[in-house]
This record gives C-alpha cells, structure tokens and sequence, in this order.
C-alpha cells in the first residue's frame, strides 16, 4: 500500500471493540441545532459506536468558568477514538463560541488528549464559504496532531432528501472504516510560526488632518497584543482622515449570534447592546473601515468572530456599501492563505472595496512602517476618487449564493428580500430582456447552416468591435 508524504498509519482497532466517539457540537443552538440531527442521523446507522455529545458552543461560558465542566470535555476526547466537529457555518467560519473553545484548548494546554484521534467535521450552511471553514477546522485538526479525514458540507436541508442521505451514509462508513482500520491520512496544510518579529516603528511624524474624511478603526488589540497597538498607531499618525478607534474589548457585547432568527423580519437583534449603536452609528456613516487583529490559531479571535457574527442582524444585506476598506493583521498570514482569502471575502460580500492588508512580518520594522504609510495614502485615495474595484469572484459567487438564497425563502427572509428587490439585486439572467432578446436571434440565426457558420467564423471579431468603438472615441 502506497502512503503518501507526511501520512500517519495507526494500530487497527481490535475486533469488538466499542468505537468511541466524541461529538463537539459548535452550534449555539445545542440540542435543536440543525447539524446536530445529521450527526443523530449517523449515529442512527452505526449502532456500534458509542457517541458522546458535548454542546460547546451552547455552554461555552460555563466550559470558561467552570474547571470541572472543561475537564469533563477534555477527559472524553482523550478516552475517545475519534471527534467529530459537528457545527453550522457562520460568516465564513465556525460560531465564535466554537471558536473561543478551540483558543481554549490551546490556552490551557489540552492538546495532549486530541493529539491522534481521528478527526472529521460535518457542517450545515448554504453553502456560502464552506470551504473556508472547512480548511480552517482542518488546519486546527493538524495543528493539534489528529488524523483528519475530510468532512462533509450539507446544505441545511439535505437531509429531506434520500439522495443526500445515501451520501452522508456513505460518508460516515469511510470515516468510521478509517478509525477502524487505522487509515494513514495526509496533512495539507503547513505548520505556522511560533514567533514574530517584534514592530519598532521609531519616530512617525504626525500629518496635518483633514475633518472632512471620516475613518473607523476596529481593532481587538489586548495588553499584550504590542505590535499591533503599534501597527494602530503609525497608522494614526500617518493617515489625514479623522480617526475613531473601536477597541471590542470595551464594547458592550453580551455575547455571540445564537442563531436564533429573531432578526430576519425587522433586522433588529435580539441582543440589548452596544454592536448595533457602532454598526449604525459609527461604522455605516464612515468614509472608510479600517479592521486591526492579531491571529489567534489560524483565524482572528474569538472577539473579533463574536463581532463578525453579531452583524448578521442585518440578515444577507450588504448594508456597508462600496466604502473602501483595509486590513492590518498582526501574525504569519502568508502562512495561511485561508485566512487571507476569508479576510478578502468579507471585504468584497457587503460590496465594500478592500483597498489593501498590510501585516508586520517583515524583518524590518522600517519597511512595515513604509506598507503602513502606504495604506493610509491609499485610503485616503480610495476615498477622494470613489475607488469602486470590480468585484472577483469572492464578491461574485457570494452574492449570487445570497441572492438564489433569498429568493427561494423570500417569505421568512423579510427583511432581505425587501432590501434585495428594493436595490434590484435580484439580477438574474432571465429578467435581462436584452439578453433575452440576443440569445433569441443568436438560436435562430444557428438553424440556418450558412449563417451558424458565418457566426462562428467571425465570432471573435465581433466580440471586440463594441470595444474598439469605444477606443476610437
């Protein structure tokens, strides 16, 4: 049998014994989470396996406060032959409190009990930027040292259909004949830097500002957190626009999205408390938004996910508009593309323009000083000439999603569908009629042999001569 490079084979589990597996259920929802009936359903079809069901995002306080509660978790997985990362996606990634469990495990230095299980993770979404969850959960996987074999991505309601049901069992069967037969598996993703190079940025000289231009500044930045307060700085100091810095360690958030829904007729969270005051009146009433953050595993932290996910009140609205935007990352990001690309996404899907990501991995602290300088200007750029980027696919494929989303659940997704028709986002190709009207002529034109051939012949000519007039102009 061929291994491939850098795959771990493990001891086959012996005839009879009990397969045990623990389920963390990222969801907010717990007990009534969608995935979690996914993961019912497969438990359903290998009753030889005895799972264990933790809620962790449901009861992530109390996994924080209570020693007990988190030693019960972590004792189960190490007793455990394998875990299964059962959870919804939210924005691009898993739940923050999802997210604030795994910071946890690395905290407190529970890595020990993860480290060769088997792994998986079994998602529920629209298929919106699944595939940056997925990659995230499989680098944590791997940086944790399990055995990971690829997930699976349902749409919420798969499970209706028996088609879909097949698959999920089919699914189960090649994770559950991994665990059993102790499957080598393979590492895609490469180990990330311990250490950064510490920022000095010197001397900055201040600039005069201009009153006129108004940028938010939204940064996570702790005590320890010394080069990316240093990063804010610099920037303050080199940017003309007049800055507000929202630090989220001193805004008042009671706590993540729970996915409760209570926000898609109105748009109104649930939640009584500070995110919607600086969304509204800080964040939408800018010129530019600027987003500071240190990575935390692999992704931003858990503050920074809780934040991102509180603005789902606004449903699927792109409701920053086209304002420029920019990112200063403090952490190995060209170590992990995904983040990198989520940080892309989230910029492009509320059709803002992201003008660029400047980070301090730089050995030289003058050149970071000079990116930061750089991105200031041209932000301040951005904002006096309207710069309005096309978006690439990243924007594209996610409101398209969105917008098939929408329209098929028009009746429960109040307040986006109103948005959507209002602003004329539902752009589908059938109601163009100009489109329809050229697609009409071009089907009659390919029944008539000698004018099909004609067509094709000259197709490429044609295809530039609209652009050609306007170079002549």
């Amino acid at each position: 049998m061929l291994v491939s490079q850098g795959s771990r084979p493990q001891k086959p589990t012996e005839l009879g014994d009990i397969v045990k597996i623990t389920v963390l259920n990222g969801s907010p929802k717990g007990e009534i989470g969608v995935t979690l009936q996914y993961v019912k359903y497969i438990q359903k079809h290998h009753p030889g396996c005895e799972f264990e069901v933790f809620h962790v995002g449901r009861e992530i306080k109390n996994i924080e406060r209570k020693p007990e509660r988190w030693q019960a978790i972590i004792d189960t997985v190490a007793d455990s032959q394998a875990v299964i990362w059962c959870t919804p996606v939210y924005i691009l990634l898993v739940p923050s409190q999802l997210k604030r469990f795994i910071e946890l495990v690395f905290e407190r230095g529970a890595q020990g009990a993860f480290a060769e299980k088997y792994a998986t993770t079994f998602t529920t979404s629209a298929h919106f930027y699944d595939h940056t969850a997925h990659n995230y959960m499989r680098a944590v996987c791997e940086d944790l040292q399990m055995r990971y074999v690829d997930g699976y991505s349902a749409e919420f309601n798969d499970l209706l259909r028996p088609d879909e049901r097949k698959q999920i069992r089919n699914f189960a069967d090649g994770f559950f004949g991994a665990v059993e037969t102790g499957k080598p598996t393979c590492e895609t993703f490469m180990r990330i830097p311990g250490e950064m190079p510490d920022y000095e940025p010197g001397e900055v000289e201040d600039v005069t500002k201009d009153s006129g231009r108004k940028i938010v500044l939204v940064t996570d930045a702790a005590e320890g957190d010394s080069n990316l307060q240093r990063m804010t700085e610099t920037f303050l100091s080199a940017v003309t626009g007049e800055v507000e810095v929202i630090n989220l360690h001193e805004l008042n958030m009671r706590g993540g999205c729970l996915g409760c829904l209570n926000c898609i007729y109105e748009g109104i969270c649930m939640y009584k408390d500070g995110v919607r005051d600086v969304v509204e009146g800080k964040i939408l009433p800018a010129d530019a938004v600027v987003y500071a953050g240190s990575i935390r595993d692999r992704y931003l932290s858990a503050r920074w996910k809780m934040f991102i996910d509180r603005m789902f009140y606004n449903g699927h609205r792109p409701v920053i508009g086209e304002k420029p935007t920019a990112w200063m990352i403090s952490g190995p990001l060209k170590q992990i593309p995904n983040l990198r690309q989520t940080l892309e996404a989230y910029s492009e899907n509320p059709r803002s323009r992201n003008v660029g990501i400047v980070t301090d991995e730089c050995e030289d602290s003058g050149e970071t000083t000079a990116l930061i300088k750089a991105l200031a200007d041209d932000l301040m750029w951005a904002i006096d000439v309207g710069l309005s980027k096309p978006p690439s696919f990243l924007g594209v494929g996610g409101h398209k999603v969105f917008r098939d989303l929408i329209y098929s659940m028009r009746g429960i997704f109040k307040a986006d569908h109103e948005f959507y028709r209002e602003n004329r986002m539902y752009d589908f190709p059938l109601t163009d009629l100009k489109v329809q009207a050229m697609n009409l002529l071009f089907f009659s034109m390919r029944r008539i042999p000698s004018m099909r051939k004609q067509m094709y012949k000259d197709a490429n000519k044609r295809m530039i001569m609209p652009l050609e007039r306007v170079l002549r102009k």
